[in-house]
């Protein structure tokens, strides 16, 4: 068979992709051939008619209920026994690579060369869940999808005696083996009367079944007889079918449901209750009149609609602003323990439309049970929303539900990073006030934020301060004594920007409002120095931040370093990159915790996630015999990706 037909059938079949084998190792045996592709293929059995007759031999319903599919990359094990008793194949995965009529062809690939013999072949459909001899155990799903696909489709095939597999048959090539496919469940096959007008043209979303008995579970066949009773374990009544394909008594779509084929008893009946995207659908029970549900059939089963009925109760999301930048693919709803969303079951729903979720979107959660809806009240709910180049966090709350029907919830997408400092309390390092008289302060070292005041975890300072629930400030202390000047910079670096996902880099946007002050001393003789702070801001990344004073700016330092030729410290910033603002002067006066100049907005590109944002506070101060303070004033810090 040749690659390009091969990737040309295979693009006209349906995705299925199943687990990988579960049971005995594939036993090879010792050859120096090299490994062989060899492949066989199912035969097509019957469509199942009206009255219930066997089911063709494929692994998903079309919409007619009655015939099904082999889908690209299903997959077959097969087992083959030597006359003596050994396995030459174990187990061995055999997956779809052509589709003729009712044939489906599969291949694999060998060690080696099957020897030339007479082989006991089995084979089955899905992959068991264990294996032991020719007892082979599959996990019968109760959650299903309508279409009896994913595995809820078992099949076991009749022993075949043959000889060894050869090379891939060509497609309409029957010369090869053949294996007869036998479904060992049952099927029911619902549909909506043509006549029903109660929907109003609305389609059935899902079906909740509650058998009399246990049909699903741990189902375990015998591969060398098919005609053996099936046996369950771990069995449980009831299953629930969300739907591939919404029914609707228009199109006259079918959902189909497998189970363990039952004789019922008479007097049994099964508790149907449907829904539409919005609506309950109550459903006349069904009569199932001892019937005998065997292996291999399909019931038809007609859905009498009694009523159609709103939801009593339910909880909506709505995104009602983005700050991110943008869309996210999907969000994800984490409520406490002991609550239930109604569409997973679990207190973990992921809202995934399979696009982007725009501003406006809502997530709306309809309950039936009143417990249930009730348990929500008052509840943080955790909510995770993930883009393309980003994952951010926030936490909202549901209103007091004790006696409302109805609750909303605005979500609103969160900045890839923000800090408004209201969470903070009043902290300093000792070092972002120094006296300006003439005592020296050559602080040069740098604190993690955290231990001040635990809002700021991951944040680093120098010469910084705060004050409670309303902004930071770092120093920048001036120097000159002598013939030497020195300039001790304040600094402030965010915690690593590690919203961003690995692997991406993003150009983001960065806002901040800004103040800022200073504290200059009266000479001895002259005027003030009358200078300016300088701010800088860019992007620091060190994986361990150390302040970079740490080598300059030591006043006898820089009286050596005058003697020697180098000159006084500089007052420019270096340890940034990007700069984003390089050395912009501000305004003398008027900042403090609660008093601001404006706002900077500034963009920088390529930033991932081992980044920090860092601003560092300079002067142009240059006179001579005299000391200073300069403040900058930070809050309401936000960034967002630009587009």
């Amino acid at each position: 068979m040749k690659s390009n037909l091969i990737k040309t059938l295979g693009a006209f079949l349906m995705l299925l992709s199943l687990a990988s084998c579960v049971g005995d190792e594939l036993q090879q045996r010792p050859s120096k051939n090299e490994p062989v592709e060899v492949g066989l293929h199912v035969g097509g059995g019957h469509d199942c008619g009206q009255d219930g007759g066997q089911v063709e031999t494929r692994t998903e319903m079309g919409d007619n209920g009655l015939s099904a599919y082999w889908a690209d990359e299903d997959k077959l094990s097969v087992w083959a026994r030597t006359s003596s008793g050994s396995y030459v194949l174990s187990g061995q995965i055999f997956t779809t690579y052509g589709l003729d009529g009712r044939h489906g062809y599969f291949t694999s690939t060998l060690a080696s060369a099957m020897p030339e013999e007479t082989y006991t072949y089995y084979c089955c459909y899905p992959t068991p869940i264990s294996v032991s001899g020719t007892n082979v155990t599959f996990s019968l799903p109760a959650q299903q999808d309508g279409k009896v696909s994913s595995g809820a489709d078992i099949m076991i095939a009749d022993p075949m005696q043959h000889g060894p597999l050869t090379a891939v048959p060509e497609v309409e090539d029957h010369s090869g083996m053949s294996l007869q496919m036998n479904r060992m469940m049952h099927q029911f096959r619902f549909q909506v009367p043509s006549s029903d007008s109660q929907l109003k043209g609305a389609a059935i979303e899902k079906i909740r079944l509650n058998f009399p008995v246990n049909v699903v579970g741990n189902v375990q066949l015998d591969l060398s007889d098919p005609n053996k009773k099936a046996a369950l374990s771990n069995g449980g009544k009831e299953i629930i079918l969300d739907l591939k394909e919404p029914v609707d008594a228009q199109k006259q779509n079918y959902a189909c449901v497998a189970f363990v084929p039952t004789q019922f008893t008479q007097g049994q009946s099964l508790q149907v209750k449907a829904y539409t995207a919005d609506k309950i659908v109550n459903i006349d029970p069904i009569d199932l009149r001892s019937r005998n549900c065997q292996a291999g059939h399909s019931t038809p089963v007609m859905l009498i609609i009694k009523s159609v009925t709103d939801y009593p109760y339910q909880i909506t999301f709505k995104v009602s602003a983005n700050n991110l930048g943008e869309n996210p693919n999907f969000i994800k709803l984490e409520a406490p323990s002991g609550c239930r969303w109604p569409d997973s079951g679990t207190n973990v729903f992921t809202y995934d439309p399979g696009r982007q979720i725009t501003v406006g979107e809502e997530i709306v959660f309809r309950f039936e049970d009143e417990a249930q809806y009730r348990a929500f009240s008052g509840k943080n709910i955790s909510v995770t929303y993930d883009s393309d180049h980003a994952v951010t966090r926030q936490s909202v709350t549901v209103g007091n539900l004790s006696s409302a029907d109805k609750a909303s919830v605005a979500l609103s997408v969160p900045y890839l990073f923000s800090e408004d400092f209201s969470g903070i309390s009043s902290f300093n390092d000792g070092h972002d006030n120094p006296t300006v008289g003439t005592s020296s302060d050559t602080y040069k070292g740098i604190t993690e934020l955290s231990s001040k005041t635990s809002a700021l975890s991951g944040w680093y300072g120098t010469r910084i301060g705060g004050q409670s629930g309303t902004s930071i400030r770092i120093c920048c202390r001036y120097e000159h004594v002598l013939l030497a000047g020195a300039y001790y910079k304040g600094r402030v670096y965010t915690p690593f920007l590690s919203n961003i996902k690995d692997g991406k880099d993003v150009k983001i946007t960065v806002s901040f409002r800004y103040g800022s002050n200073r504290n200059e001393r009266d000479p001895l003789l002259g005027s003030r120095p009358d200078k300016s702070p300088v701010m800088y801001f860019g992007i620091n990344t060190q994986e361990q931040v150390i302040n970079p004073d740490q080598n300059e700016g030591n006043i006898i330092d820089q009286v050596t370093g005058l003697i020697g030729g180098s000159g006084y410290a500089s007052s420019a910033v270096t340890s940034l990159s990007p700069i984003a603002i390089k050395g912009e002067t501000l305004p003398k006066t008027g900042g403090s915790y609660t008093s601001f100049a404006g706002t900077k907005s500034v963009t920088i590109d390529n930033v991932d996630n081992g980044m920090r944002l860092a601003w560092v506070l300079s002067t142009d101060n240059t006179a001579s015999n005299t000391n200073a303070n300069y403040w900058l004033y930070l809050d309401d810090i936000k960034v967002s990706i630009t587009q």
